[in-house]
Protein backbone atom coordinates (compact mmCIF):
# COMPACT_ATOMS: atom_id res chain seq x y z
CA UNK A 1 0.00 0.00 0.00
CA UNK A 2 2.85 2.38 0.79
CA UNK A 3 4.19 1.90 -2.75
CA UNK A 4 1.04 3.46 -4.12
CA UNK A 5 1.41 6.68 -2.13
CA UNK A 6 3.65 8.68 -4.45
CA UNK A 7 1.91 7.63 -7.69
CA UNK A 8 -1.43 8.62 -6.12
CA UNK A 9 0.09 11.88 -4.85
CA UNK A 10 1.44 12.78 -8.30
CA UNK A 11 -1.89 11.95 -9.95
CA UNK A 12 -3.63 14.12 -7.37
CA UNK A 13 -1.47 17.18 -8.08
CA UNK A 14 -1.65 16.67 -11.86
CA UNK A 15 -5.45 16.31 -11.79
CA UNK A 16 -5.85 19.44 -9.68
CA UNK A 17 -3.61 21.35 -12.09
CA UNK A 18 -5.75 20.28 -15.05
CA UNK A 19 -8.99 21.23 -13.31
CA UNK A 20 -7.70 24.66 -12.24
CA UNK A 21 -8.45 26.14 -15.68
CA UNK A 22 -12.18 25.75 -15.02
CA UNK A 23 -12.32 28.09 -12.01
CA UNK A 24 -13.15 31.77 -12.11
CA UNK A 25 -11.29 34.92 -11.18
CA UNK A 26 -12.04 35.80 -7.57
CA UNK A 27 -12.72 39.30 -6.34
CA UNK A 28 -9.35 39.50 -4.55
CA UNK A 29 -7.21 38.35 -7.44
CA UNK A 30 -6.94 41.64 -9.28
CA UNK A 31 -5.28 43.34 -6.31
CA UNK A 32 -3.17 40.26 -5.59
CA UNK A 33 -1.98 40.15 -9.19
CA UNK A 34 -1.17 43.85 -9.07
CA UNK A 35 0.78 43.36 -5.85
CA UNK A 36 2.80 40.66 -7.59
CA UNK A 37 3.66 43.07 -10.40
CA UNK A 38 4.78 45.70 -7.92
CA UNK A 39 6.91 43.14 -6.10
CA UNK A 40 8.48 42.13 -9.38
CA UNK A 41 9.34 45.78 -10.07
CA UNK A 42 10.76 46.20 -6.57
CA UNK A 43 13.25 43.36 -6.92
CA UNK A 44 14.00 43.94 -10.60
CA UNK A 45 14.80 47.60 -9.91
CA UNK A 46 17.19 46.55 -7.13
CA UNK A 47 14.82 47.97 -4.49
CA UNK A 48 14.44 51.37 -6.19
CA UNK A 49 10.73 51.07 -7.09
CA UNK A 50 9.12 51.01 -3.66
CA UNK A 51 5.46 51.02 -4.73
CA UNK A 52 4.93 47.57 -3.20
CA UNK A 53 5.68 48.99 0.26
CA UNK A 54 2.51 51.08 0.26
CA UNK A 55 0.07 49.28 -2.03
CA UNK A 56 -3.36 49.28 -0.37
CA UNK A 57 -3.23 46.97 2.68
CA UNK A 58 -1.31 44.24 0.87
CA UNK A 59 2.02 45.53 2.11
CA UNK A 60 1.01 43.84 5.38
CA UNK A 61 1.28 40.46 3.61
CA UNK A 62 4.37 38.64 2.47
CA UNK A 63 4.84 38.41 -1.29
CA UNK A 64 6.35 34.97 -1.85
CA UNK A 65 3.36 33.50 -3.67
CA UNK A 66 2.53 36.67 -5.61
CA UNK A 67 6.13 37.00 -6.76
CA UNK A 68 6.09 33.35 -7.84
CA UNK A 69 2.93 33.99 -9.87
CA UNK A 70 4.45 37.11 -11.44
CA UNK A 71 7.43 35.05 -12.58
CA UNK A 72 5.18 32.23 -13.83
CA UNK A 73 3.05 34.68 -15.84
CA UNK A 74 6.16 35.75 -17.75
CA UNK A 75 7.03 32.16 -18.67
CA UNK A 76 3.57 30.68 -19.21
CA UNK A 77 1.76 30.55 -22.58
CA UNK A 78 -1.59 30.75 -20.77
CA UNK A 79 -3.83 33.65 -19.82
CA UNK A 80 -2.40 35.41 -16.73
CA UNK A 81 -5.16 34.34 -14.36
CA UNK A 82 -5.19 30.80 -15.70
CA UNK A 83 -1.48 30.70 -14.91
CA UNK A 84 -2.16 31.95 -11.40
CA UNK A 85 -4.79 29.25 -10.90
CA UNK A 86 -2.39 26.62 -12.21
CA UNK A 87 0.27 27.66 -9.72
CA UNK A 88 -2.35 27.91 -6.96
CA UNK A 89 -3.62 24.39 -7.62
CA UNK A 90 -0.14 22.87 -7.64
CA UNK A 91 0.70 24.58 -4.35
CA UNK A 92 -2.62 23.39 -2.92
CA UNK A 93 -1.94 19.86 -4.15
CA UNK A 94 1.49 19.88 -2.54
CA UNK A 95 -0.17 20.91 0.72
CA UNK A 96 -2.57 17.97 0.48
CA UNK A 97 0.38 15.62 -0.05
CA UNK A 98 2.17 17.07 2.99
CA UNK A 99 -0.97 16.58 5.08
CA UNK A 100 -1.12 12.95 3.93
CA UNK A 101 2.55 12.48 4.83
CA UNK A 102 1.95 13.98 8.27
CA UNK A 103 -1.03 11.67 8.84
CA UNK A 104 1.10 8.71 7.72
CA UNK A 105 3.82 9.62 10.19
CA UNK A 106 1.34 9.88 13.05
CA UNK A 107 -1.10 7.09 12.23
CA UNK A 108 0.27 4.90 9.45
CA UNK A 109 -0.27 4.63 5.72
CA UNK A 110 -4.03 4.08 6.06
CA UNK A 111 -4.33 7.41 7.87
CA UNK A 112 -2.24 9.01 5.12
CA UNK A 113 -4.58 7.86 2.37
CA UNK A 114 -7.60 8.92 4.42
CA UNK A 115 -6.15 12.41 4.91
CA UNK A 116 -5.49 12.74 1.19
CA UNK A 117 -9.02 11.63 0.31
CA UNK A 118 -10.65 13.76 3.01
CA UNK A 119 -8.93 16.89 1.70
CA UNK A 120 -9.73 16.12 -1.93
CA UNK A 121 -13.36 15.44 -1.02
CA UNK A 122 -13.74 18.55 1.14
CA UNK A 123 -15.47 20.75 -1.45
CA UNK A 124 -14.67 24.12 0.11
CA UNK A 125 -10.97 23.37 0.65
CA UNK A 126 -10.64 21.81 -2.81
CA UNK A 127 -12.20 24.87 -4.45
CA UNK A 128 -9.96 27.27 -2.57
CA UNK A 129 -6.93 25.32 -3.79
CA UNK A 130 -7.74 26.53 -7.29
CA UNK A 131 -7.92 30.30 -6.89
CA UNK A 132 -7.20 31.43 -3.34
CA UNK A 133 -3.79 33.15 -3.47
CA UNK A 134 -3.73 34.18 0.19
CA UNK A 135 -4.87 31.28 2.29
CA UNK A 136 -3.99 28.10 0.37
CA UNK A 137 -0.26 28.87 -0.09
CA UNK A 138 -0.17 29.73 3.60
CA UNK A 139 -1.96 26.49 4.52
CA UNK A 140 0.58 24.53 2.47
CA UNK A 141 3.51 26.25 4.18
CA UNK A 142 1.96 25.57 7.60
CA UNK A 143 1.29 21.88 7.07
CA UNK A 144 4.75 21.37 5.59
CA UNK A 145 6.27 23.03 8.68
CA UNK A 146 4.16 20.79 10.93
CA UNK A 147 5.37 17.76 8.99
CA UNK A 148 9.00 18.72 9.53
CA UNK A 149 8.28 19.47 13.19
CA UNK A 150 7.04 15.87 13.45
CA UNK A 151 10.58 14.79 12.52
CA UNK A 152 11.97 16.26 15.74
CA UNK A 153 13.24 13.33 17.80
CA UNK A 154 11.90 12.81 21.36
CA UNK A 155 15.41 12.80 22.88
CA UNK A 156 18.54 14.91 22.72
CA UNK A 157 19.88 16.24 20.34
CA UNK A 158 16.29 16.41 18.93
CA UNK A 159 17.30 17.92 15.59
CA UNK A 160 19.53 16.85 12.76
CA UNK A 161 21.02 19.60 10.59
CA UNK A 162 18.68 18.57 7.78
CA UNK A 163 15.56 18.71 9.95
CA UNK A 164 16.57 22.07 11.43
CA UNK A 165 17.05 23.51 7.95
CA UNK A 166 13.69 22.18 6.72
CA UNK A 167 11.82 23.57 9.72
CA UNK A 168 13.50 26.96 9.35
CA UNK A 169 12.76 27.23 5.62
CA UNK A 170 9.15 26.08 6.00
CA UNK A 171 8.47 28.63 8.75
CA UNK A 172 10.20 31.34 6.68
CA UNK A 173 8.02 30.45 3.68
CA UNK A 174 4.89 30.79 5.82
CA UNK A 175 5.93 34.21 7.17
CA UNK A 176 6.70 35.30 3.60
CA UNK A 177 3.02 34.69 2.82
CA UNK A 178 1.19 35.81 5.98
CA UNK A 179 2.35 37.25 9.27
CA UNK A 180 0.44 34.46 11.03
CA UNK A 181 3.39 32.25 10.08
CA UNK A 182 4.83 33.50 13.37
CA UNK A 183 2.48 30.98 15.02
CA UNK A 184 4.78 28.28 13.69
CA UNK A 185 7.64 29.83 15.64
CA UNK A 186 5.49 29.44 18.76
CA UNK A 187 4.72 25.79 17.92
CA UNK A 188 8.41 25.11 17.38
CA UNK A 189 9.36 26.63 20.73
CA UNK A 190 6.61 24.66 22.48
CA UNK A 191 7.77 21.43 20.85
CA UNK A 192 11.41 21.91 21.77
CA UNK A 193 10.61 23.06 25.32
CA UNK A 194 8.40 20.02 25.88
CA UNK A 195 11.15 17.79 24.56
CA UNK A 196 13.66 19.22 27.01
CA UNK A 197 11.24 18.89 29.94
CA UNK A 198 10.56 15.24 29.12
CA UNK A 199 14.20 14.27 28.51
CA UNK A 200 16.28 14.57 31.67
CA UNK A 201 19.51 14.03 29.72
CA UNK A 202 18.80 17.17 27.70
CA UNK A 203 18.73 19.28 30.87
CA UNK A 204 22.42 18.76 31.53
CA UNK A 205 23.85 22.33 31.44
CA UNK A 206 26.06 21.93 28.38
CA UNK A 207 23.33 20.25 26.37
CA UNK A 208 20.76 22.78 27.51
CA UNK A 209 22.96 25.60 26.23
CA UNK A 210 23.33 23.83 22.86
CA UNK A 211 19.59 23.28 22.55
CA UNK A 212 18.83 26.88 23.55
CA UNK A 213 21.39 28.28 21.11
CA UNK A 214 20.02 26.09 18.31
CA UNK A 215 16.47 27.21 19.00
CA UNK A 216 17.49 30.86 19.10
CA UNK A 217 19.42 30.57 15.83
CA UNK A 218 16.48 28.88 14.12
CA UNK A 219 13.97 31.44 15.34
CA UNK A 220 16.16 34.35 14.23
CA UNK A 221 16.83 32.73 10.85
CA UNK A 222 13.13 31.94 10.34
CA UNK A 223 12.02 35.51 11.02
CA UNK A 224 14.85 37.06 9.02
CA UNK A 225 14.35 34.77 6.01
CA UNK A 226 10.62 35.28 6.41
CA UNK A 227 10.97 38.87 5.23
CA UNK A 228 13.13 38.25 2.15
CA UNK A 229 10.06 38.33 -0.11
CA UNK A 230 8.14 40.86 2.00
CA UNK A 231 9.53 44.34 1.18
CA UNK A 232 7.66 46.28 3.87
CA UNK A 233 8.74 43.91 6.64
CA UNK A 234 12.25 43.66 5.22
CA UNK A 235 12.85 47.25 6.30
CA UNK A 236 12.58 46.18 9.98
CA UNK A 237 12.55 42.36 9.95
CA UNK A 238 12.30 41.80 13.70
CA UNK A 239 9.57 44.38 14.29
CA UNK A 240 7.23 44.65 11.34
CA UNK A 241 6.11 40.98 11.04
CA UNK A 242 4.82 41.23 14.62
CA UNK A 243 3.25 44.61 13.88
CA UNK A 244 1.45 43.14 10.84
CA UNK A 245 0.20 40.21 12.92
CA UNK A 246 -1.23 42.62 15.48
CA UNK A 247 -2.88 44.87 12.89
CA UNK A 248 -4.37 42.06 10.82
CA UNK A 249 -5.69 40.32 13.91
CA UNK A 250 -7.91 43.33 14.59
CA UNK A 251 -8.18 44.79 11.11
CA UNK A 252 -11.20 47.15 11.00
CA UNK A 253 -12.55 45.84 7.71
CA UNK A 254 -16.33 46.48 7.51
CA UNK A 255 -16.95 43.74 4.92
CA UNK A 256 -20.66 42.80 4.86
CA UNK A 257 -21.40 39.33 6.20
CA UNK A 258 -24.56 37.22 6.20
CA UNK A 259 -24.54 34.89 9.19
CA UNK A 260 -27.47 32.81 10.46
CA UNK A 261 -29.85 34.88 8.37
CA UNK A 262 -28.68 38.24 9.75
CA UNK A 263 -26.73 40.91 7.87
CA UNK A 264 -23.77 42.35 9.78
CA UNK A 265 -20.25 43.68 9.39
CA UNK A 266 -17.15 41.53 9.79
CA UNK A 267 -16.22 43.65 12.79
CA UNK A 268 -19.51 42.71 14.48
CA UNK A 269 -19.60 38.93 14.04
CA UNK A 270 -20.32 36.81 17.14
CA UNK A 271 -17.61 34.68 18.72
CA UNK A 272 -19.35 31.59 17.38
CA UNK A 273 -18.78 32.62 13.74
CA UNK A 274 -15.58 30.66 13.07
CA UNK A 275 -16.68 27.48 14.83
CA UNK A 276 -20.12 27.59 13.22
CA UNK A 277 -18.81 28.13 9.70
CA UNK A 278 -16.29 25.34 10.15
CA UNK A 279 -19.03 23.01 11.41
CA UNK A 280 -21.45 23.65 8.53
CA UNK A 281 -18.96 23.58 5.62
CA UNK A 282 -16.94 20.49 6.57
CA UNK A 283 -17.99 16.94 5.58
CA UNK A 284 -19.51 15.23 8.60
CA UNK A 285 -17.08 12.26 8.76
CA UNK A 286 -14.18 14.72 8.92
CA UNK A 287 -15.86 16.52 11.81
CA UNK A 288 -16.60 13.25 13.61
CA UNK A 289 -13.02 12.04 13.33
CA UNK A 290 -11.63 15.40 14.49
CA UNK A 291 -13.99 15.41 17.48
CA UNK A 292 -12.54 12.05 18.56
CA UNK A 293 -8.94 13.19 18.12
CA UNK A 294 -8.23 14.00 21.75
CA UNK A 295 -9.48 10.57 22.83
CA UNK A 296 -6.81 9.00 20.60
CA UNK A 297 -3.88 10.44 22.52
CA UNK A 298 -2.91 7.24 24.35
CA UNK A 299 -3.18 5.14 21.20
CA UNK A 300 -0.50 7.17 19.43
CA UNK A 301 3.00 5.60 19.69
CA UNK A 302 4.86 7.24 22.56
CA UNK A 303 7.59 8.68 20.34
CA UNK A 304 4.97 10.46 18.20
CA UNK A 305 2.74 11.87 20.95
CA UNK A 306 4.46 15.24 21.10
CA UNK A 307 4.12 15.64 17.33
CA UNK A 308 0.45 14.71 17.61
CA UNK A 309 -0.01 17.24 20.41
CA UNK A 310 1.51 20.00 18.24
CA UNK A 311 -0.95 19.19 15.46
CA UNK A 312 -3.78 19.44 18.00
CA UNK A 313 -2.37 22.77 19.16
CA UNK A 314 -2.25 24.03 15.56
CA UNK A 315 -6.03 23.57 15.34
CA UNK A 316 -7.15 24.64 18.79
CA UNK A 317 -4.89 27.64 19.40
CA UNK A 318 -5.81 29.76 16.32
CA UNK A 319 -9.48 28.86 16.62
CA UNK A 320 -9.71 29.79 20.29
CA UNK A 321 -7.62 32.93 19.77
CA UNK A 322 -9.82 34.40 17.04
CA UNK A 323 -12.94 33.53 19.01
CA UNK A 324 -11.73 35.16 22.22
CA UNK A 325 -10.31 38.19 20.44
CA UNK A 326 -13.38 38.49 18.19
CA UNK A 327 -11.10 39.02 15.23
CA UNK A 328 -12.96 40.30 12.15
CA UNK A 329 -13.67 37.32 9.87
CA UNK A 330 -15.67 36.99 6.68
CA UNK A 331 -15.99 34.71 3.64
CA UNK A 332 -16.70 31.66 5.77
CA UNK A 333 -13.61 29.86 7.05
CA UNK A 334 -11.31 31.38 4.44
CA UNK A 335 -8.99 33.08 6.93
CA UNK A 336 -8.67 29.87 8.97
CA UNK A 337 -8.08 27.46 6.10
CA UNK A 338 -4.52 27.02 7.32
CA UNK A 339 -5.77 24.93 10.24
CA UNK A 340 -7.97 22.71 8.05
CA UNK A 341 -5.20 20.32 6.90
CA UNK A 342 -4.32 19.75 10.58
CA UNK A 343 -7.98 19.10 11.36
CA UNK A 344 -8.11 16.54 8.56
CA UNK A 345 -4.90 14.88 9.74
CA UNK A 346 -6.36 14.42 13.21
CA UNK A 347 -9.59 13.09 11.73
CA UNK A 348 -7.78 10.62 9.46
CA UNK A 349 -5.68 9.33 12.34
CA UNK A 350 -8.81 8.90 14.48
CA UNK A 351 -10.61 6.89 11.79
CA UNK A 352 -7.55 4.75 11.15
CA UNK A 353 -7.16 3.97 14.85
CA UNK A 354 -10.89 3.23 15.16
CA UNK A 355 -10.67 0.79 12.26
CA UNK A 356 -7.72 -0.98 13.86
CA UNK A 357 -9.23 -1.00 17.35
CA UNK A 358 -12.47 -2.59 16.16
CA UNK A 359 -10.91 -5.46 14.23
CA UNK A 360 -12.27 -7.96 16.76
CA UNK A 361 -15.74 -6.45 16.54
CA UNK A 362 -16.43 -6.86 12.86
CA UNK A 363 -20.09 -5.94 12.90
CA UNK A 364 -19.51 -2.73 14.84
CA UNK A 365 -16.49 -1.95 12.69
CA UNK A 366 -18.38 -2.28 9.42
CA UNK A 367 -21.33 -0.35 10.77
CA UNK A 368 -19.05 2.51 11.79
CA UNK A 369 -16.99 2.57 8.61
CA UNK A 370 -20.02 2.00 6.43
CA UNK A 371 -21.82 4.91 8.03
CA UNK A 372 -18.80 7.15 7.43
CA UNK A 373 -18.59 6.05 3.80
CA UNK A 374 -22.29 6.76 3.27
CA UNK A 375 -21.91 10.20 4.86
CA UNK A 376 -19.02 10.97 2.49
CA UNK A 377 -21.34 10.42 -0.47
CA UNK A 378 -22.82 13.86 0.20
CA UNK A 379 -19.63 15.84 -0.56
CA UNK A 380 -18.69 13.40 -3.34
CA UNK A 381 -21.96 13.92 -5.21
CA UNK A 382 -21.79 17.65 -4.52
CA UNK A 383 -18.38 17.69 -6.24
CA UNK A 384 -19.77 15.89 -9.26
CA UNK A 385 -22.99 17.91 -9.54
CA UNK A 386 -21.61 21.37 -8.93
CA UNK A 387 -18.08 21.56 -10.27
CA UNK A 388 -16.51 24.16 -10.37
CA UNK A 389 -18.60 25.84 -7.64
CA UNK A 390 -17.51 23.62 -4.76
CA UNK A 391 -16.82 26.69 -2.62
CA UNK A 392 -20.59 26.93 -1.98
CA UNK A 393 -20.82 23.58 -0.18
CA UNK A 394 -22.80 23.29 3.05
CA UNK A 395 -23.38 20.03 4.90
CA UNK A 396 -26.51 18.42 6.35
CA UNK A 397 -26.34 20.50 9.54
CA UNK A 398 -28.00 23.36 7.66
CA UNK A 399 -29.74 21.35 4.96
CA UNK A 400 -27.09 21.83 2.27
CA UNK A 401 -26.96 24.88 -0.03
CA UNK A 402 -30.77 25.15 -0.06
CA UNK A 403 -30.86 25.49 3.72
CA UNK A 404 -27.94 27.93 3.70
CA UNK A 405 -29.32 30.19 0.95
CA UNK A 406 -30.00 33.72 2.26
CA UNK A 407 -28.77 32.61 5.68
CA UNK A 408 -25.03 32.47 4.88
CA UNK A 409 -22.75 33.88 2.20
CA UNK A 410 -22.62 31.51 -0.78
CA UNK A 411 -20.20 32.39 -3.61
CA UNK A 412 -18.52 35.17 -1.64
CA UNK A 413 -15.59 35.38 -4.09
CA UNK A 414 -17.43 35.41 -7.41
CA UNK A 415 -15.92 32.17 -8.72
CA UNK A 416 -19.08 31.72 -10.81
CA UNK A 417 -18.19 34.68 -13.05
CA UNK A 418 -16.30 32.43 -15.45
CA UNK A 419 -19.40 30.35 -16.20
CA UNK A 420 -21.47 33.49 -16.64
CA UNK A 421 -18.94 34.94 -19.12
CA UNK A 422 -18.82 31.61 -20.98
CA UNK A 423 -22.60 31.65 -21.36
CA UNK A 424 -22.55 35.23 -22.64
CA UNK A 425 -19.82 34.34 -25.10
CA UNK A 426 -21.93 31.48 -26.44
CA UNK A 427 -24.43 34.17 -27.54
CA UNK A 428 -21.78 35.64 -29.85
CA UNK A 429 -21.74 32.63 -32.18
CA UNK A 430 -23.06 33.46 -35.62
CA UNK A 431 -22.65 37.22 -35.33
CA UNK A 432 -19.85 39.63 -36.21
CA UNK A 433 -20.81 42.13 -33.54
CA UNK A 434 -18.96 42.25 -30.25
CA UNK A 435 -21.16 41.59 -27.23
CA UNK A 436 -20.99 44.26 -24.56
CA UNK A 437 -20.82 43.01 -20.96
CA UNK A 438 -21.07 44.82 -17.62
CA UNK A 439 -20.91 43.51 -14.07
CA UNK A 440 -21.79 44.29 -10.48
CA UNK A 441 -19.32 47.00 -9.59
CA UNK A 442 -18.37 46.01 -6.07
CA UNK A 443 -17.83 42.27 -6.27
CA UNK A 444 -17.36 41.15 -9.86
CA UNK A 445 -16.14 44.08 -11.88
CA UNK A 446 -12.43 43.38 -12.14
CA UNK A 447 -12.75 39.62 -12.56
CA UNK A 448 -15.40 39.87 -15.27
CA UNK A 449 -13.47 42.63 -17.02
CA UNK A 450 -10.30 40.54 -17.10
CA UNK A 451 -12.19 37.48 -18.33
CA UNK A 452 -14.09 39.45 -20.99
CA UNK A 453 -11.07 41.29 -22.36
CA UNK A 454 -9.29 38.05 -23.25
CA UNK A 455 -11.85 37.41 -26.00
CA UNK A 456 -12.13 39.35 -29.27
CA UNK A 457 -15.89 38.83 -29.51
CA UNK A 458 -16.64 40.45 -26.13
CA UNK A 459 -16.09 43.95 -24.80
CA UNK A 460 -16.41 45.17 -21.23
CA UNK A 461 -18.43 48.32 -20.52
CA UNK A 462 -18.79 50.08 -17.20
CA UNK A 463 -22.50 50.84 -17.25
CA UNK A 464 -25.35 48.35 -17.46
CA UNK A 465 -27.22 50.79 -19.67
CA UNK A 466 -24.51 50.39 -22.32
CA UNK A 467 -24.34 46.59 -22.08
CA UNK A 468 -26.04 43.74 -23.89
CA UNK A 469 -25.66 41.54 -20.80
CA UNK A 470 -25.10 42.35 -17.15
CA UNK A 471 -23.52 39.84 -14.72
CA UNK A 472 -24.47 40.03 -11.08
CA UNK A 473 -23.27 37.92 -8.14
CA UNK A 474 -25.83 37.31 -5.40
CA UNK A 475 -23.82 38.49 -2.45
CA UNK A 476 -26.15 40.90 -0.68
CA UNK A 477 -28.44 41.08 2.29
CA UNK A 478 -31.20 38.43 2.21
CA UNK A 479 -33.94 40.94 1.36
CA UNK A 480 -31.90 42.42 -1.48
CA UNK A 481 -31.23 38.95 -2.93
CA UNK A 482 -34.96 38.25 -3.00
CA UNK A 483 -35.54 41.56 -4.79
CA UNK A 484 -32.82 40.84 -7.35
CA UNK A 485 -34.46 37.51 -8.14
CA UNK A 486 -37.88 39.14 -8.59
CA UNK A 487 -36.55 41.70 -11.03
CA UNK A 488 -37.10 41.00 -14.69
CA UNK A 489 -34.52 40.44 -17.39
CA UNK A 490 -32.83 37.31 -16.04
CA UNK A 491 -31.69 35.23 -19.01
CA UNK A 492 -29.29 32.79 -17.34
CA UNK A 493 -28.48 31.62 -13.82
CA UNK A 494 -25.38 29.90 -12.43
CA UNK A 495 -26.52 27.65 -9.58
CA UNK A 496 -25.52 24.93 -7.12
CA UNK A 497 -28.17 22.37 -6.28
CA UNK A 498 -30.80 24.75 -7.59
CA UNK A 499 -29.58 27.68 -5.50
CA UNK A 500 -28.64 30.73 -7.63
CA UNK A 501 -25.15 32.14 -7.24
CA UNK A 502 -24.90 34.47 -10.19
CA UNK A 503 -27.37 36.05 -12.62
CA UNK A 504 -26.97 37.10 -16.21
CA UNK A 505 -29.48 39.83 -17.01
CA UNK A 506 -30.37 41.82 -20.08
CA UNK A 507 -28.42 45.03 -20.39
CA UNK A 508 -29.88 48.32 -21.45
CA UNK A 509 -28.33 48.35 -24.91
CA UNK A 510 -30.45 45.73 -26.66
CA UNK A 511 -32.39 42.50 -26.51
CA UNK A 512 -30.85 39.23 -25.33
CA UNK A 513 -29.29 37.24 -28.12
Amino acid sequence: MSRLFWPVALITVATMAALSFQFGITTDEYTQQRYGELLWSYYRSAFVDRSALEYRDLYLYGGLFELTCAAAERLSPFFAYDTRHLVNSVVGGVGIVYAARLATRLGGIRAGFLALMFLLLSPVYFAHCMNNPKDIPFATACVSALYYLSEVEPRYPFLSISTAAKITLAIAAAINIRAAGLLLVFYFVVRMTAGVLLDSAAREPRRLIIVGATMMAMVVASVLLGTVFWPWALQRPFVRPFEALRVLGHFPNPVPVVFAGAAMRATDIPRSYALTMLAITTPLPVLAGAAAAFACWLQIPRERRLAYAIVCLSVVFPLVTVMLARSPLYDGVRHLLFLYPSLVVLSAVSWSLASTGLQRHRVLRWLLLGGAALAMLDPIFFHLRNHPNQNSYFNWFVGGPRGAFERYDMDYWGNCEKQAVAWVRSRAHGTDERIRVSATDRYLKKGVQADVERFDDLVYVKERSDADFHIEVLRQKPGIIARRLREGGIVHTVSVDGVPLCLVKKGGAGAAR
